[in-house]
């Protein structure tokens, strides 16, 4: 495939540059970019420069888009849980960003058993029963009975 890039020849070889890079792809904003990613602000644009000129992101205006036309993920390359499981932030903000990315999975007002709860958390995280706490601590599940269900009305502070 022409113009495509492969894991082993770019920048997302590197953790560090594919958590930015997967921050590029849930939001397009610096800030939220570097708490995504566990970084501070100068070192997230220094490898979104990077990622820039290697054609992975482009840069329009104040936001960061990810140019997924120029990415081959090689999975022989990387190990699988890398590309596919997110570590729970430990920092406070960053944890509440991922927990809100994690809520999206459920639509508001629908209840789901825990099972099903934990098939689609599995998907972010091995640890599915952390994540599923976690996210009802911070009232972005409610829980009652076995079954959860995502409050249509925000968490309180």
């Amino acid at each position: 495939m022409p113009g495509v890039v492969p894991l082993t020849d770019s920048p997302l070889k590197y953790e560090t540059y594919r958590r930015v890079y997967a921050a590029v792809l849930l939001t397009s904003q610096p800030t939220a970019i570097a708490d995504l990613a566990g970084l501070d602000l100068r070192a997230t644009m220094r490898i979104l420069q990077w990622l820039n000129s290697s054609g992975l992101v482009e840069h329009g205006g104040a936001e960061w888009l990810p140019r997924l036309d120029r990415v081959s993920l090689m999975l022989d390359s990387v190990a699988e849980d890398d590309l596919t499981q997110t570590p729970i932030p430990r920092r406070p903000q960053q944890r509440a960003l991922f927990l809100e990315r994690a809520a999206t999975l459920f639509e508001y007002g629908v209840e789901y058993p825990e099972a099903e709860v934990n098939e689609r958390l599995k998907e972010l995280n091995p640890d599915f029963a952390a994540l599923r706490r976690y996210l009802v601590e911070a009232q972005l599940l409610t829980r009652d009975h076995g079954i959860y269900q995502r409050p249509m009305s925000p968490p309180s502070p």
